[in-house]
């Protein structure tokens, strides 16, 4: 116990918060893991019942995709405005 008051007196309160909500995070997911490999909330999906969209939609979808995830890229890569990472964009 000392040792941990001693571990937790030279941290800020934003790292105290990060590191408990990563602990938190990682509990939940591996209690989560454990129900699901006992069989607990299992389901199967009936996929049967979800109409498929057109295909010009499902391509329309995906190049707005594309063009967002290029946008991001360009973003961060260049650490440029939007607006030239808009003409930056070569579809």
């Amino acid at each position: 116990m000392k040792r941990l008051k001693e571990y937790f007196s030279n941290k800020t309160g934003e790292q105290i918060f990060a590191l408990c909500l990563l602990v938190s995070v990682v509990a939940v997911m591996l209690f989560c893991a454990i129900v699901r490999l006992c069989g607990g909330l299992w389901f199967t999906a009936d996929l049967e019942s979800i109409p498929e969209p057109s295909p010009f939609l499902q391509e329309f979808i995906i190049a707005i995709l594309l063009i967002f995830e290029l946008l991001f890229v360009y973003k961060i890569l260049c650490r440029t405005k939007w607006i030239i990472c808009l003409s930056l964009i070569h579809i």
